[in-house]
């Protein structure tokens, strides 16, 4: 009769204990939705998408890293620029080329084969700039869905990294007056 009591008493104790533990570990992740909940509101990955495909720069605002709309413009507009000087010149030499091909002189003295060679590199110049444009584009794009993306990335103190390193004895190997152990290393990652 007392053992049974005893049991009951125990069961009673088990189970109201761990349901104590998870209505707090509920309450707790109502509280972290909560947070994820107003985090992600403002921080839409498909909006900030499309915002910088309209517009670029336009998503980084919306991500509020105003820092990187100088930047994408800076280096887009330097390619813009590049990319239409070396369209003028490959235009121009290009001209002078056909001039020289049919018998004219070039106003600089460049003789055919540099006027080739001048014009092969203007235009490589000038499809690396366009190139360039497309990649700061497309960059733009993917780092206003990324950074919108990392908006509701936790980095709580629920994060831990441990590393010890564990020696036990060896009962096969160990002798009398002889102790040995093995030794591992344990690596322990909580989140």
């Amino acid at each position: 009769m007392r053992v049974g009591f005893f049991i009951i008493c125990f069961l009673i104790l088990l189970l109201s204990n761990k349901f104590i533990a998870q209505n707090e570990a509920g309450i707790v992740n109502q509280e972290k939705n909560k947070k994820t909940f107003k985090i992600a509101e403002w921080s839409d990955p498909k909006k900030a998408s499309v915002m910088s495909a309209i517009l670029p720069g336009a998503g980084q605002v919306f991500n509020k890293k105003y820092w990187k709309v100088p930047v994408i413009y800076g280096i887009g507009g330097f390619l813009v620029f590049n990319g239409i000087q070396q369209n003028a010149r490959y235009l121009l030499y290009k001209k002078e080329l056909l001039n020289v091909l049919n018998g004219g002189v070039s106003q600089d003295g460049y003789s055919a084969e540099q006027l080739t060679l001048l014009k092969n590199q203007s235009k490589k110049w000038r499809d690396l700039s366009v190139a360039g444009v497309v990649l700061v584009y497309v960059l733009n794009i993917l780092d206003a869905n990324i950074d919108a993306h990392l908006k509701t990335f936790d980095v709580g103190n629920d994060l831990s990294f441990k590393v010890q390193v564990q020696y036990t004895p060896d009962f096969f190997l160990t002798s009398y007056f002889l102790h040995t152990y093995q030794y591992g290393l344990s690596l322990s990652l909580k989140f």
